[in-house]
């Protein structure tokens, strides 16, 4: 099984097959703009590509990927920060090009708006989430933002690698998203009062944010 890696969900999947999935990734992207909504048929079209791979029995609408989140319960995360981020890959990644992801967020997201090492797709298939976006910075350095309340009906959401954000979603509650991913292309890290800090060097750690030097938090509590 040497040309074989598995997916989060314990399927063999061929370096040959990957190679060729990746090179539809790569078509999708190159079919869509910066700050538009991305169609979700778009998505779903892509995504039947994988689906021996999945345990769904077809991709036809959104309501059919619901399997993905019962059986990432059964499966081991491949990533997580603390109790707010959990991912599971749907397609093992190769040489840090593009991927497949089905992410789950449970809780509020960290105290600093974000961005992202790759640009990326992403399409909510259960629940909802609020993305709060950086829009603008003001003298004292406080961030303004824009804010979007995200489900699948909404379609799916292109996003640079340089877009900013936090999440939230309602309390004791949960959203599963899918994202596609294109090759990592920067360092990612937070946006605070005092400037851009790469995340190893923010001090984030388990889904905490602790920044030296008594930075304030730039989000509402």
């Amino acid at each position: 099984m040497e040309n074989n890696k598995l997916n989060s969900f314990g399927m063999h999947i061929d370096e040959a097959f990957s190679a060729d999935f990746q090179q539809k990734l790569s078509e999708l992207f190159s079919s869509i703009s910066d700050g538009i909504e991305v169609q979700t048929s778009l998505v779903l079209e892509t995504l039947e590509h994988l689906l021996p791979y999945l345990p769904c029995t077809d991709v036809a609408d959104i309501q059919s990927l619901k399997p993905l989140v019962e059986s990432a319960k059964a499966h081991r995360q491949e990533f997580e920060i603390g109790t707010i981020f959990h991912r599971w890959h749907l397609i093992p990644c190769l040489d840090e090009q593009y991927g497949v992801y089905l992410h789950r967020i449970t809780d509020e997201d960290t105290r600093w708006p974000h961005d992202h090492p790759w640009d990326f797709i992403s399409l909510v298939i259960e629940g909802t989430y609020t993305e709060h976006i950086v829009v603008n910075q003001s003298e004292n350095g406080d961030l303004v933002y824009s804010t979007i309340a995200r489900a699948g009906e909404d379609g799916a959401a292109f996003r640079k690698a340089e877009h900013q954000h936090y999440t939230r979603v309602q309390e004791g509650k949960e959203a599963w998203t899918v994202v596609f991913r294109q090759p990592v292309r920067r360092t990612w890290g937070f946006q605070t009062n005092q400037g851009w800090r790469a995340w190893n060097e923010s001090g984030h750690h388990d889904g905490e944010l602790e920044l030296a030097g008594g930075l304030r938090p730039l989000i509402d509590q």
